[in-house]
C-alpha cells in the first residue's frame, strides 16, 4: 500500500523521487538500473569464416541449426553441430537473406579453437566446415570463403602451423620483430599424456598444453585448445615446438594473428597455411538465448546483512538481466510468477546495489536472463533468501541547504535538502515560524527523498525548518524511532522577492555605470529595466528588454535618476524604485598629478625595493604605474616601442596607494617611469597622467 504523503497543499513537489512508502510497509529503493543494448556481430564475435553469395531462402537452412538463438525476416543466428567434436566446438552461424554466411566463435575464444585437430591436417578449419554445411543446405556450391577476426580488427594475416607426431614431432619458428602480433593460440589432439612443448633455444622448455588450456576434452582421445598468456613466446628468437602423446599419435597446431610484411620463418613443419584476414564490412544486431547461470551473493540463508547489500550473479550468454527482491517466499507452483514486487531491469550488469532495506527482515531474491526468445532464472529457478541485521535507530545526518523560489501571488516557496541517514525508512519535514512543530500534522512524510519543496509561505517572514529520519523494527514492537538532523538544531530562512544589486538606493555614480540584479526563476522571458528622472514609482520611458541580470548604461547626464527591473509583471524589491545621482564629469585638464621620487635623472638607484612615489590628486579612485628600460642611446623613449603608451596590460594598479616598490632591476640601466590616476569610474575610466604626461628617468647602480 502506498500512503498519501501530504495532507496539505503546502507540499508542492518532491524532487528526485525513487520510491515512496508508507510507514507500515516498505519496499527497497534500487540504484540506477541500466537498459541492456542488443548484441552486435562486431561486438560479440572473434575469429570468423564467411562467404557472401546469392540471396538465401532462410527456410531452407533453418532446420540444420541445433539451437536457433535469434531470427527475424532477414537473419537467423544459431548454433551448428559439428560431427565428431564435442558441443564446446559448436560455432554460432549467422545467415542473412541477402547471401551472407558467418561461422564464428566469441571474442573470448582463441583463434586456435578453429583448428581441425582430429583430422590431423590443415585442409579445412572447423569454421570453414560450418560455412560449407550451411551453404550446402542453401544449395550453394563451392562458396568462396574468407576469414576475419572481429576481436582483432587490425590483424591482417593468420598463420596456421601444425605437427603430427608420427611424421617427426618437432618444428622451429622464428617471429620477426618488425611485425605486430595480436594473438598466439593453439589446438591439440589426444589427451592421453599430452605434450606440446616450447623450447627457447634450450633455455627453458615448458609443456604449455597442460598449463594454458582454455578447454580440455574428456577421456584419452579428447581435444585441447588454449591461449598463450602466462607462457608466451617472443620475437627475434628461434623457438622449437614439440608434439607428443601417450600413444605417439599426438597432433598440435598454432594459430598466430599478426600484421606486417616481414616473413615468419618456419622449419621442419608438417603442415602450414597462411590466411589473409579481410574485413567483410558487415555487421548485424541480435540477442542470444540465455544460458544457465548462478547467483553469487549474498548466499542463500545469509544473516546479519546490512541495509544496502549488493546482489551479484555470474554471466549468462544473454547479457540482459532482471532481478526481483520480495518479502514473500516464492510459490511452489512453477507456473506462477513468484515476483510480487515486479522485475527490475539492470541491463548487462551482473550486480546491483540495493538501499534502504528494513532491519530484522527476511528478503527473497532471484535474477533472470532473457532475450526476445526465452528467459531463464538463475540456479535453475531456485530463489535465495537473506535476513538483515538487528535494528538500530537511524544514523545521524545533517541538513544541507534551503533554496528560495520566486514568490507567486504574494506567497513564497522553499526547497530543502539534507543528507541521507542510514537506516531511515522515511523522512518527515516541518516548516514553521517557531522552532517547535508540536502538532503532528505539521510534520510531512516525504518518503525516502532527501529534498522537498514547501509552498504557501508568507513573504518577509522568518521561518524555521527541521527534518527527521524515522524507522522501526520488530524487536521493539515497531515503535517509531526518530533521529533529528544536526542533533535537533533548527535552521532558519527569510522569505523575500528578488532584489536589485547595483546601483543601490542613494548611491552616487559617474556618467557610465552598470546595473545589476538577482536572478529569478520566473524570468522565463528575460527582464525589463527602466531608468527615468521622475520620482513617481512608474516608468515614464519605455521599459527596455534584456536577457541577462546586468546591463551597462553609458553617458547619463548629471542629475538624479530612479530605476527598477522586473520579470514578467513582478518588480524587484517588492516594487520599490531606487534613486541614484550622476555627477558631472570632471575636467581632466584642470586636475594635476605629480611624481615625487626617484626624481627625473636620478642615478645609482638600487636594484631591489626601489620605491616609486607620487602625490595625491583629487577625485582619484585608482592609481596605476608603468616602467620600462631603454638603451642609453635612445633619445626618444616615447615611441612605438614604448610598452606603457601602447600596451595597456603593462600598467599595474595599486588602488588608492601613492607609492609602490619595484624589484629585479638590471645594473647600469636607464628606466623610464610614469603614473596615472583614474578620475572616472571602473567601467569608463578617465585618466590623468602625472607631470602633464612627461616620463621621468632613473639609472641603476653600475656593476
Amino acid at each position: 500500500m502506498i500512503k498519501k504523503l501530504f495532507s496539505s497543499t503546502a507540499i508542492l513537489a518532491i524532487i528526485a523521487a525513487s520510491f515512496l512508502f508508507a510507514s507500515t510497509a516498505q519496499q527497497p529503493a534500487f540504484i540506477n538500473p541500466v537498459q541492456a543494448a542488443s548484441t552486435t556481430l562486431s561486438g560479440y564475435a572473434g575469429i570468423a569464416a564467411y562467404t557472401h553469395t546469392t540471396p538465401i531462402d532462410l527456410e531452407m537452412v533453418k532446420s540444420i541449426f541445433q539451437v536457433i538463438e535469434y531470427m527475424d525476416n532477414s537473419t537467423i543466428i544459431g548454433t551448428l553441430d559439428l560431427p565428431i567434436y564435442e558441443s564446446e566446438y559448436d560455432p554460432l552461424v549467422l545467415v542473412s537473406s541477402d547471401g551472407w554466411i558467418f561461422a564464428f566463435y566469441s571474442n573470448s575464444d582463441p583463434a586456435g579453437k578453429l583448428l581441425d585437430v582430429i583430422s590431423k591436417n590443415l585442409d579445412e578449419t572447423l569454421l570453414e566446415k560450418a560455412v560449407k554445411i550451411v551453404a550446402g543446405a542453401a544449395e550453394i556450391v563451392n562458396p568462396m570463403i574468407d576469414y576475419y577476426d572481429f576481436g582483432n580488427p587490425a590483424a591482417a594475416k593468420m598463420l596456421l602451423v601444425a605437427e603430427y607426431e608420427p611424421d617427426g614431432n618437432a618444428f622451429t619458428l622464428f617471429l620477426d620483430g618488425n611485425n605486430d602480433y595480436y594473438e598466439k593460440s593453439y589446438g591439440f589432439y589426444r589427451t592421453y599424456y599430452p605434450s606440446f612443448t616450447l623450447d627457447n633455444e634450450g633455455i627453458d622448455q615448458v609443456n604449455f598444453v597442460l598449463e594454458n588450456q582454455d578447454y580440455i576434452g574428456e577421456g584419452y582421445y579428447g581435444t585441447i585448445y588454449g591461449h598463450f598468456e602466462t607462457i608466451d613466446f617472443g620475437t627475434e628468437i628461434e623457438q622449437t615446438f614439440a608434439v607428443q602423446a601417450g600413444d605417439h599419435l599426438g597432433f598440435g597446431a598454432l594459430a598466430i594473428l599478426y600484421s606486417g610484411d616481414a616473413p615468419v620463418m618456419v622449419a621442419d613443419k608438417d603442415f602450414i597455411k597462411e590466411i589473409s584476414l579481410i574485413d567483410p564490412v558487415f555487421d548485424s544486431t541480435f540477442d542470444l538465448i540465455p544460458s544457465a547461470f548462478n547467483k553469487t551473493g549474498p548466499f542463500d540463508g545469509a544473516a546479519d546483512i546490512g541495509l544496502s547489500p549488493t546482489l551479484s550473479w555470474s554471466a549468462s550468454s544473454a547479457p540482459n538481466y532482471e532481478y526481483c527482491i520480495d518479502e514473500s517466499p516464492p510459490d511452489v507452483d512453477p507456473a506462477t510468477d513468484d515476483c510480487e514486487t515486479g522485475w527490475i531491469s539492470v541491463g548487462s550488469n551482473t550486480a546491483v546495489d540495493l538501499s534502504n532495506l528494513m532491519y530484522e527482515t527476511t528478503y527473497y531474491w532471484q535474477v533472470r536472463s532473457l532475450n526476445s526468445y526465452d528467459l531463464i532464472e538463475a540456479d535453475s529457478g531456485n530463489w535465495y533468501s537473506f535476513t538483515t541485521a538487528d535494528g538500530v535507530v537511524p544514523f545521524t545526518f545533517s541538513k544541507l541547504s534551503e533554496t528560495l523560489k520566486e514568490p507567486t501571488d504574494s506567497l513564497s516557496k522553499v526547497t530543502m535538502t539534507w543528507e541521507p541517514s542510514y537506516g531511515a525508512y522515511y523522512y518527515e519535514v516541518c516548516v514553521d515560524t517557531t522552532e517547535e512543530c508540536i502538532a503532528p500534522e505539521l510534520w510531512h512524510n516525504v518518503g525516502l527523498n532527501t529534498t522537498a519543496t514547501i509552498g504557501e509561505l508568507l513573504l518577509d517572514t522568518t521561518y524555521f525548518w527541521q527534518v527527521r529520519a524515522v524507522n522501526y523494527y520488530p524487536s521493539t514492537e515497531n515503535i517509531l524511532n526518530y533521529t533529528y538532523a544536526d542533533a535537533g538544531e533548527w535552521q532558519s530562512f527569510d522569505t523575500r522577492s528578488f532584489r536589485k544589486l547595483r546601483p543601490l538606493q542613494d548611491e552616487v555614480y559617474n556618467l557610465t555605470l552598470p546595473f545589476k540584479w538577482e536572478s529569478t526563476p520566473i524570468a522565463t522571458d528575460g527582464y525589463e529595466y527602466c531608468i527615468d528622472q521622475s520620482d513617481d514609482d512608474e516608468c515614464d520611458t519605455p521599459w527596455k528588454k534584456v536577457s541577462d541580470t546586468s546591463v551597462v548604461v553609458k553617458r547619463l547626464d548629471a542629475g538624479t535618476y530612479y530605476w527598477q527591473v522586473r520579470a514578467g509583471n513582478k518588480e524587484a524589491d517588492e516594487g520599490i524604485w531606487f534613486a541614484f545621482d550622476v555627477l558631472a564629469k570632471k575636467d581632466a585638464s584642470k586636475i594635476n598629478l605629480f611624481k615625487v621620487s626617484p626624481i627625473d635623472g636620478a642615478v645609482d638607484q638600487v636594484l631591489n625595493e626601489l620605491q616609486l612615489s607620487w602625490k595625491t590628486t583629487k577625485s582619484a579612485i585608482d592609481y596605476q604605474y608603468c616602467f620600462f628600460p631603454v638603451d642609453d642611446t635612445d633619445t626618444t623613449p616615447i615611441s612605438e616601442e614604448d610598452t606603457c603608451t601602447y600596451y595597456e596590460e603593462n600598467w599595474v594598479s595599486v588602488g588608492n596607494n601613492t607609492s609602490t616598490t619595484i624589484n629585479s632591476l638590471d645594473t647600469t640601466t636607464t628606466y623610464y617611469w610614469q603614473v596615472r590616476a583614474n578620475i572616472g569610474n571602473n567601467e569608463d575610466p578617465d585618466w590623468v597622467y602625472a607631470d602633464k604626461g612627461d616620463f621621468w628617468a632613473f639609472t641603476t647602480v653600475p656593476e
